[in-house]
């Protein structure tokens, strides 16, 4: 006859910032309420203006765009939970709500680097052949290389999922140090 203790996670606490005072939780979650306000107003700003503006539809300010809209959600995915922990009280996160917002952390940091490198070739060919620039840097182009941007970490994010929930959560040990 087999015994074993095992102890089955559903939740995670999240601490916030280890050894905040009290009375520092309300000025630091406002900091962060603001600093989430101007990600979203900046961002929303930076999207509509490009947007509207047709002088701005151009390679640059799309790939300005995929930026935006990835910081966008990226604080989007972030800083709620954590400004919710100090105004609510609510430091939970079952299970499956930290591997969904750790899929998104990692998926829009991938996808946020990858922009970061077609506006790094883009950058390039203005630098380096700005003759041939128009030719090879179009609208058609950007738009194709930033598709790309986002369904490539997608693709690696579902692999490595996979792997994840592979994971019998009974044995989860989380060694912080």
């Amino acid at each position: 006859m087999s015994h074993s203790n095992a102890t089955r996670i559903n939740n995670f606490y999240i601490l916030g910032f280890p050894g905040l005072l009290a009375e520092n939780e309300g000025p630091v979650s406002a900091l962060l309420f603001l600093i989430y306000a101007f990600i979203v107003a900046g961002n929303i700003l930076i999207i509509t203006i490009v947007s509207l503006e047709r002088s701005l539809h151009k390679p640059t300010y799309l790939i300005f765009c995929h930026l935006a809209f990835t910081d966008l959600v990226y604080g989007t995915v972030i800083l709620p939970k954590i400004i919710s922990k100090y105004w609510f009280g609510d430091g939970l996160i079952s299970y499956y709500g930290c591997f969904t917002q750790m899929y998104f952390v990692h998926f829009l940091g991938a996808t946020h680097s990858f922009i970061l490198m077609v506006m790094a070739l883009d950058r390039f060919v203005a630098i380096c052949a700005p003759f041939h620039y128009p030719r090879f840097i179009t609208n058609t182009t950007i738009t194709a290389l930033c598709a790309i941007s986002w369904f490539v970490p997608i693709a690696w994010m579902e692999i490595k999922e996979t792997l994840n929930k592979r994971l019998n959560k009974r044995k989860a040990t989380v060694n912080l140090f």
